[in-house]
């Protein structure tokens, strides 16, 4: 996927170097990220534009942090979708 257009710090750094090591320490909140998405939704939502993937990104983000707490580190949200959706264990 890094090779293609698609190629970003968080699919060639973040991915490789906290979920995919299991380290979860990127030292990004977990709250702020939700926060953040939050806000372009909002903003979307505000100016009349339709934008489902920031929707659903808010929706993941935000049950994320009530599940597992704002403070964490936001790559840690993989681990609870993981255990909410079997499809993302890698161990499957």
């Amino acid at each position: 996927m890094n090779a293609s257009t698609g190629r970003c710090f968080n699919t060639e750094m973040v991915m490789k170097q906290h979920v995919v090591s299991g380290e979860f320490a990127s030292g990004f909140a977990l709250g702020l990220l939700a926060k953040d998405v939050g806000i372009a939704d909002s903003l979307a939502g505000a100016m009349h534009h339709s934008a489902p993937l920031a929707a659903l990104v808010s929706k993941l983000l935000a049950e994320a942090r009530e599940a597992i707490g704002a403070t964490v580190d936001h790559t840690r949200a993989y681990q609870h979708w993981a255990g909410s959706n079997p499809h993302l264990n890698e161990d499957d």
